[in-house]
């Protein structure tokens, strides 16, 4: 009986995984063209029998009801469709990707145009920008889907960063996506696989506040100075805490421009203490801010309730 197994060398990377899929060609086509979008979601539901390998069939059909399907259907853009929950955590799960693997991502956008997420997915970085991710094959499915949606697909990316520091105990990231609509979505990551990034999950049960929450409001404050219309702010896990942190304690101009801050199974802060809710302490901040913050899943208060919190968003991120 022939073995199974496979040597490194004989194991297709992901751009050979990609740019070996009739499924990716026939996006390739569509993605030059703004016509037949229809046809576009047809060709990324085909099987095997319709020409397409069934691997790659089977990463884009396997979870029928999850955020990949969700972007593989809605073909609504932005101004024809309102801005939703699902779409926060789009752009929080994105916000996940190494774009700095991408050089054409600026730091800045008064320069001039950034790029959109399909033109960062032509330029076919797929090494780096998936380097950091626990199931590679998943977010493959999931990107592909997200550049070849009507809805997604002309988002344009800046200033991503991606900063670790022992010495600080901080791991922060965050990205800028620009929408067709002319507003902003600022995204914090959450948590990465890292010492650092798991030991400041614990601090943000005792002390507020944190390296990364310092960073997320001066992420917030460059990014409002470099944009211009309404933002919205948000990320999953730990990201969603940096949201809310950051929208309260940003400066007043710039919470003005928030509509929405949403934290997606973020830990929350303590009624009282040293970790007190910020939107409880400020009260102007309340004010602002405080009716738009919108939380969803079942995140922690207490210290105790943090290492069950990270072990549901650990299987919730590999899943």
């Amino acid at each position: 009986m022939p073995s199974e197994s496979r040597t490194a060398a004989e194991v297709p990377t992901i751009r050979q995984r990609i740019k070996g899929s009739q499924q990716v060609g026939a996006l390739r086509e569509a993605l030059t063209s703004a016509a037949d979008q229809p046809s576009l979601r047809e060709r990324l539901s085909l099987g095997a029998a319709d020409g397409v390998p069934a691997a790659t069939s089977l990463q884009l059909r396997k979870v029928p009801h999850d955020i990949v399907a969700y972007v593989s259907s809605e073909m609504r853009t932005f101004r024809k469709h309102r801005f939703s929950e699902v779409d926060s955590l789009v752009f929080s799960k994105l916000s996940y990707l190494n774009w700095l693997a991408v050089p054409a991502v600026p730091r800045r956008t008064r320069k001039g145009p950034a790029p959109t997420l399909r033109d960062l997915f032509c330029a076919e970085c797929f090494e780096g920008l998936f380097d950091t991710q626990l199931d590679r094959d998943k977010d493959v499915a999931f990107l592909t889907a997200v550049v070849a949606s009507p809805r997604f697909r002309d988002v344009r990316v800046l200033n991503h960063v991606n900063s670790i520091d022992e010495a600080a105990d901080k791991q922060f990231s965050a990205t800028t996506f620009l929408l067709p609509d002319k507003t902003v979505y600022v995204a914090f990551r959450g948590t990465d696989n890292t010492i650092v990034g798991w030991k400041e999950d614990f601090d943000l049960a005792f002390r507020t506040p944190v390296a990364a929450q310092t960073s997320a409001v001066a992420y917030l404050e460059r990014a409002a100075a470099a944009t211009d219309g309404h933002i919205r702010v948000g990320g999953h896990s730990k990201g969603g805490n940096l949201a809310v942190y950051a929208a309260a304690m940003a400066a007043p101009a710039v919470r003005e421009r928030i509509v929405r801050v949403y934290s997606h199974d973020g830990p929350r802060f303590q009624r009282d203490g040293p970790c007190a809710d910020p939107l409880v302490r400020h009260g102007r901040a309340r004010e602002q801010v405080g009716a738009r913050v919108i939380r969803g899943g079942d995140a922690p208060r207490e210290p105790g309730d943090l290492p069950r919190h990270q072990e549901r968003c650990r299987r919730h991120h590999a899943a």
